[in-house]
């Protein structure tokens, strides 16, 4: 006959390791808790920290523009300047037959080979120097080449000609959407009868493949309502700072440009818009 005692301990043994356990451990973590705190929020990566509130000068997101495009049949020189405050340079390069070769003579370079190749070729190169260049090609065909740099800066150009008070459609004030968008825009019907927008004081936060958006929405303040309306894409931001003309599609008509919409495809976002009103 058992004993109904030993059977009473052994129950107590086998509860007793995860009842202290219990007892011990809770206080220990609960104190790890409070000394650790909690847990930070998740960050946005996108979120951009405020250029004036850090106390920087505001850039633009680098962008490519044209430098110089030089085009020949058998050899000759080409001279050319990067600005100062270019990031980097590229030369596209293509030849359509015989033998292609290119070397730039910079001023701190006694000729650094940029193309030795067969043609029919397109490649390009990419160098960082600025200053002055010079190429020296030697082909035995046709050929052309691309110079590009790539910058920061604000894009400042002045009105297209026909851009007039005759002929201004309507007028906007940028604001922000969910990335922070300043300044004016303006919608003119140059002479040839093409419809452009001349951004003044422009400045929306840097991102690259950013678009414009010719929208019918009428007071856009969201992304939603700024996706769900009737658009027009036309095309990428020239530029995230300055004062200068974006040429509209041809096939864009006044009748369907209620407000423009800075919309951004990588993170599916609005940054910024303006309603247009009659000028």
């Amino acid at each position: 006959m058992s004993d109904p005692r030993k059977g009473g301990r052994s129950a107590v043994r086998r509860f007793a390791l995860p009842l202290a356990l219990l007892v011990f451990g809770l206080p220990a973590g609960l104190l790890v808790v409070m000394a650790v705190g909690k847990p930070p929020p998740d960050k946005d990566p996108f979120i951009p920290v405020d250029a004036l509130a850090a106390g920087r000068e505001r850039t633009a997101q680098p962008r490519w523009e044209p430098v110089s495009t030089i085009t020949g049949t058998g050899s000759t020189d080409a001279s050319f300047r990067i600005a100062a405050g270019a990031s980097q340079w590229k030369a596209s390069m293509a030849c359509d037959g015989g033998r292609m070769h290119v070397t730039d003579a910079a001023a701190a370079d006694s000729g650094e080979m940029l193309a030795d190749t067969a043609c029919p070729h397109s490649g390009v190169e990419t160098r960082t120097d600025t200053g002055p260049h010079r190429l020296h090609v030697s082909a035995t065909g046709s050929w052309r080449i691309v110079v590009e740099q790539q910058v920061s800066t604000a894009l400042m150009r002045a009105p297209l000609p026909g851009m007039t008070p005759a002929t201004r459609i309507a007028h906007g004030e940028m604001r922000t959407i969910q990335r922070r968008t300043e300044g004016s825009v303006d919608l003119y019907r140059l002479p040839s009868g093409r419809l452009a927008l001349r951004f003044e004081n422009f400045y929306t936060t840097g991102s690259p493949g950013l678009e414009v958006w010719l929208s019918q929405a009428a007071n856009p303040r969201s992304t939603l309502a700024a996706r769900d309306a009737s658009h027009v894409n036309a095309g990428q931001l020239r530029s995230t700072l300055g004062t200068y003309n974006q040429l509209l599609p041809r096939e864009a008509t006044v009748d369907e440009i209620r407000s423009i919409v800075i919309w951004c495809p990588t993170v599916t976002i609005a940054f910024g818009a303006a309603n247009l009103r009659p000028a």
